[in-house]
């Protein structure tokens, strides 16, 4: 790491070390892996605090077997570019626009065929079956209707009996409830899109009078819902992001100018299906949104406070007359904090704003107390939101 760095207008240029004066430095840092910085698609997080694995989920996509427009294979491929631990391909079980060219009557196939592109070309990633429900009455709200069904055992099951070579017919309140009976993990999709809030018809309330919906997305494609995450927290459901993704995902960055797919932070004990599936029954999830974190105290914090770290790098000694240190912020993750300054610190050549950059640390200079060995810092994460116009506030040792 070299720092450029100034004192009493002369400058220096040196490999930083310890430095017992006071040091206004511009630092440049490379990252633990050069590979993941340079590809920004790429989420990763370290352990959590608390011991969690972080692990990074997609509950919501499509593909040519409802109304995408690529073949599943492809969503494998982005979710080794994104950096997925698990997807879903969640096929709309009701609408298939392309059943003309595609006459497909088997609602499982579109997992099979990314399982077996994830078994061949990406093991490490897990598949799991889903499927997309959605009430067909637009005057009950033409999108606020819709739900995933995850971790299904079979999605032919929820369809009614048809005739030979016809698409499938649906029920979609007893798709639902055939969908919970197979204990899948059932998410409200996109709960804003007609009201421009999260507003629950009397179809809804049943649901979740009747503990059928276990989550509500917050975040969907490249949109945040602040009532939708109110309402999540206010009803115990398991907070989500989903990418929703359609076409390609470097279409959705080039789109939307954001840099990662929206996507869910699971805390699970491994990385498993079942530990997995625990975690969202458990509400041990965070939804990941154009490099925010949103989602309970009490998972935003272990997983902060697993990436974020502050370290000494030189502390005055007793009998120094200045008194000056030095501490560094240092970030283990794919997402860059933006920290608010908070509490009585001694920083003493920062604004009030500070920015961690990914994989990256931010050197900051300090007045130590007497006899002060390991300073403590106190933050706002901009970036973490625990309640909607709430950040995290850390503290730092």
């Amino acid at each position: 790491m070299i720092a450029l760095c100034t004192k009493k207008g002369f400058a220096m240029r040196f490999k930083t070390t310890v430095v017992s004066a006071l040091l206004t430095c511009s630092v440049f840092v490379l990252p633990a892996n050069a590979a993941d910085l340079q590809d920004t698609r790429k989420i990763a997080f370290p352990v959590a605090q608390d011991g969690s694995h972080v692990l990074v989920v997609d509950t919501h996509t499509h593909s040519v077997f409802s109304d995408g427009s690529v073949w599943p294979n492809i969503r494998v491929s982005e979710a080794v570019q994104s950096g997925l631990d698990m997807l879903t391909v969640t096929e709309h079980i009701d609408y298939q626009p392309k059943f003309a060219d595609l006459p497909n009557l088997d609602r499982n196939r579109a997992f099979e065929v990314t399982h077996e592109a994830a078994a061949s070309g990406a093991p490490e990633i897990l598949v799991v079956n889903g499927v997309e429900i959605a009430q067909p009455d637009a005057s009950l709200g033409t999108y606020s209707g819709h739900f995933n069904a995850i971790f299904l055992n079979d999605a032919n099951a929820l369809l009614l009996p048809t005739r030979k070579n016809l698409p499938p017919r649906v029920d979609w309140r007893k798709a639902v409830q055939g969908a919970k009976a197979q204990d899948a993990v059932i998410i409200w999709n996109h709960s804003w899109w007609d009201q421009g809030r999260t507003e629950p018809q009397t179809f809804h309330q049943a649901l979740l009078d009747g503990k059928v919906i276990d989550g509500l997305e917050v975040a969907n494609a490249d949109q945040y819902s602040e009532s939708a995450f109110r309402f999540a927290l206010d009803h115990d459901m398991a907070i989500v992001g989903g990418s929703d993704l359609h076409s390609t995902q470097q279409s959705f960055f080039d789109r939307t100018g954001i840099e990662q797919r929206t996507s869910t932070l699971v805390l699970a004990e491994n990385k498993t299906e079942a530990a997995i599936k625990q975690a969202f029954l458990s509400r041990r999830t965070v939804a990941l949104y154009n490099h925010t974190l949103i989602g309970r105290e009490r998972d935003v914090r272990p997983i902060v406070e697993g990436a974020l770290t502050l370290h000494v790098v030189s502390i005055s000694q007793p009998g120094d007359p200045f008194g000056f240190g030095r501490i560094a912020l240092r970030n283990a993750s794919s997402s860059p904090f933006s920290l608010r300054r908070i509490g009585d610190d001694t920083i003493m050549d920062a604004g009030a704003l500070i920015t961690v950059p990914v994989y990256g640390e931010v050197v900051l200079a300090f007045k130590s107390k007497a006899g002060e060995q390991r300073p403590t810092m106190s933050f706002e994460v901009l970036n973490a939101q625990i309640e909607p116009h709430t950040p995290l506030r850390i503290t730092l040792k």
